[in-house]
């Protein structure tokens, strides 16, 4: 995904590097020779990282660097970062999904395992169903979208007392784990600034500054998931299913 994500943004670029050059070459000589020189300028002042880039111009000439910087430069990697973002949060979806699934599945094998359950099946459900079956899978969807939708700790606690799976002994870093998910509710809700939330649940003292899904954060988290993912399977496969 972030090869493609790049290679996309690479296009966009080249496409509009190509597009501007056709531009630039339409005006006289001495504001080309502007131009180069404030582009030059520009990518001196990104290895510095220093300061701030202001540049002075007027005409043409400012219409090309605003359409450079801004539709050759920013937006692109605004964009990649839009995509990782939402990729997290497709990320965490397709994971619960999937919990949800095992759940359900598990409930189907043993449905002893909700005796103690609290959940119910209201009248409106109960008269959509053709059978006892039908109502078990109403009642064992509900519970299992119940446990899903529970903060990420409380769900992993759900797999560890109700039906006791000992997820301590995954070779995964939990406080990486759990982070994910309150960052996405950070992206998703708070413009990706830390709130007191994220910032209790995660230890997070820094700065005010926006939070960011980088190519290196979401190939860990995809792994990360994949850990959890494949074990809580497994461990029910092995205790409910064997």
């Amino acid at each position: 995904m972030n090869r493609i994500i790049r290679k996309s943004v690479n296009h966009i670029k080249k496409r509009k590097r190509l597009e501007l050059t056709r531009k630039v070459k339409r005006l006289d000589l001495q504001s080309q020779q502007r131009i180069n020189t404030i582009c030059q300028q520009f990518m001196t002042f990104l290895k510095s990282k220093n300061g701030s880039f202001e540049y002075e111009t007027e005409d043409e000439v400012t219409d090309i660097l605003n359409e450079y910087f801004t539709d050759g430069l920013v937006l692109p990697e605004r964009f990649v970062f839009l995509v990782r973002n939402m990729s997290l949060v497709y990320l965490i979806v397709e994971f619960e999904t999937f919990l949800k699934e095992i759940l359900v599945t598990t409930f189907e094998k043993k449905p002893e395992i909700l005796t103690s359950s609290q959940k119910s099946v209201t009248l409106e459900e109960l008269l959509t169903c053709h059978d006892l079956e039908s109502t078990k899978e109403i009642l064992f969807s509900k519970v299992a979208s119940e446990v899903v939708s529970r903060p990420v700790i409380k769900t992993v606690e759900y797999f560890e007392q109700d039906l006791g799976i000992c997820t301590q002994g995954y070779d995964v870093d939990w406080k990486k784990f759990y982070e994910r998910f309150f960052r996405r509710n950070v992206l998703v809700h708070n413009q990706g600034i830390p709130d007191k939330t994220y910032r209790r649940e995660t230890g997070c003292s820094g700065k005010k500054e926006n939070l960011m899904v980088s190519e290196g954060y979401l190939n860990e988290t995809v792994k990360l998931f994949d850990v959890v993912a494949y074990n809580m399977f497994v461990d029910l496969q092995n205790k409910f299913h064997a």
